[in-house]
């Protein structure tokens, strides 16, 4: 996945089972003398979001509400969740009764955040503007402005800053920084600003905390990376290095690798092939700084005074494209090499996040498979039935290119897969023997082959064999009886085009 080691995953999966809110702090009000109020807007969202479970589906419509601060160049930030799967959206200043429309501009999913402008420019001509301010200090008193929902008018709360560090965002759960502030939380202001002195000093993103007793905020430092990354008129993201770490807490595991003493670092457990480390670091190196922060065995560096964070904070204040440098031992031999930052977070894993694209699947003999994403272990948990034998491959941080791990979702009953009601859940490595990295290799294997029965393997061992011609002539029964279209996704349907073409007949329509 990313730095720091394999620990990082498991605040993903614990703060994904706090629960997915859209929310912000709230507490008592505040009367701030450089009041912000005319800057926050509400956001009015009609979305459509693919069903990961059935991405053969539409998807869910549903109306949502957020907030929003308004920035320079007339623009409106909030959060990516808030306008995610957007079809339709509209701002409504405060104050006003009137509600405009608006498009969506730039968004990052990554980093929860995305950027809002109103179909008319001068709806923002006289609203002043919040300035991007630094990162709060603890102990400080910080503003929440928003619209949660139970009321229509604004929302003024306050609370004071616990913690500054990196969180799992429950959007994308990767880990940025974050600013954590004592406060309950309350659905319909995610995307409002966290003001501190006049200045915007965060975003309102999540609850945290036992019984959700923390409001948390994206840290001005990320969105002061999303504001200079989007400054080109593109998106390339927070930069990674695609790089597993271990922890170095124990003495003789640090000897064993030649450690100086005194020296502190984490070890190199794994470099993704796609990783700008490539070439420079190995399995058994150990890094010792990153930018210039030095790393301690707890893959932790200083954010200021005694604060420290993770490691990936030398990553996430750059942009991708540039450079840092990296300090490391290999042998006990100290090194130091430039790398330039050419990936970015969510890009190339092997359990992609696809947010409002639908995943792939392919149905054959009513085995339904499905490539496994993000958004699908997501869908798990809502509904009760979070697949945790598929937890171990998030950390995997060496997928091959192109790989996805394909599982069988599902069975829908017929004759042909009779016996097989148990064989959901598994995750599928051979087709007739041959394995297979992705679901455009399994089709090609079950449509290719000519054997009287196709064997689709399990990662477990296990095996589910069909009767191929039975199959293959009962497949579109089983469709219409589901009220399914097509037996395969688009972009599988795209390669049954272009092979169609190649053998020189006429492309299917």
């Amino acid at each position: 996945m990313r730095l720091p080691d394999r620990n990082a995953v498991l605040p993903f999966l614990s703060a994904l089972l706090l629960g997915l809110a859209l929310s912000v702090p709230v507490a008592a009000a505040v009367e701030d003398p450089a009041d912000p109020s005319e800057s926050v807007v509400r956001i009015y969202v009609a979305a459509v979001m693919p069903d990961a479970f059935a991405p053969w589906r539409p998807g869910f419509s549903s109306d949502r509400t957020g907030s929003g601060a308004v920035i320079d160049g007339r623009r409106i930030l909030t959060n990516a969740h808030v306008v995610e799967g957007h079809t339709f959206v509209q701002v409504r200043l405060h104050g006003s009764t009137e509600k405009r429309p608006a498009r969506v501009t730039f968004l990052s999913h990554v980093s929860d955040l995305a950027l809002v402008e109103p179909e008319d420019p001068a709806l923002l001509a006289s609203i002043p503007p919040l300035a991007l301010g630094e990162l709060p200090a603890l102990r400080d008193e910080v503003a929440a402005f928003g619209f949660p929902t139970g009321g229509d008018t604004l929302s003024i709360t306050k609370g004071v800053v616990t913690r500054v560090e990196h969180v799992a965002y429950l959007h994308s759960w990767e880990r940025l920084l974050a600013v954590q502030m004592d406060a309950a939380i309350a659905p319909g202001n995610s995307g409002g600003p966290l003001v501190h002195e006049g200045a915007l000093v965060g975003v309102a993103v999540q609850s945290t905390g036992t019984n959700d007793t923390l409001g948390c905020a994206v840290a001005a430092p990320v969105v002061r990376q999303f504001l200079e990354d989007v400054a080109d008129g593109r998106l390339d993201g927070v930069p990674t290095l695609r790089a597993g770490t271990q922890r170095l807490l124990n003495p003789a595991l640090k000897a064993s690798l030649g450690v100086p003493a005194g020296e502190r670092g984490v070890l190199v457990r794994t470099v993704a092939p796609v990783s700008p480390v490539a070439s420079v670091l190995r399995p058994g190196d150990v890094i010792t700084s990153v930018d210039g922060l030095a790393v301690a065995d707890d893959g932790t560096v200083e954010l200021r005074g005694r604060e420290r964070t993770d490691l990936t904070y030398g990553l996430d204040r750059h942009q991708v494209g540039e450079s840092v440098t990296l300090h490391y031992l290999r042998d006990g031999v100290a090194h130091e090499a430039d790398v330039t930052l050419t990936l970015g977070l969510g890009q190339d894993e092997l359990v992609p996040a696809l947010y409002e694209e639908h995943g792939d699947y392919y149905i054959m003999g009513g085995l339904v498979f499905l490539g496994v994403t993000r958004d699908y272990l997501k869908r798990s948990h809502e509904m009760n039935a979070f697949v945790l034998g598929l937890t171990p491959y998030l950390l995997t941080e060496q997928p091959l290119p192109g790989e996805q791990i394909i599982l069988l979702q599902s069975i829908l009953t017929a004759a042909v897969n009779q016996g097989y009601d148990e064989s959901a859940g598994e995750v599928i490595r051979r087709v007739d023997g041959l394995a297979v990295k992705n679901l455009r290799e399994l089709v090609a294997r079950v449509e290719e082959g000519d054997a009287p029965y196709v064997t689709f393997e399990y990662d477990s061992g296990g095996r589910v064999t069909l009767d191929r011609g039975e199959a293959r002539r009962v497949t579109p029964e089983i469709l219409q009886r589901h009220g399914i279209a097509s037996d395969r996704s688009g972009s599988l349907r795209a390669q049954e085009r272009l092979a169609t073409h190649q053998e020189g007949e006429a492309p299917v329509p």
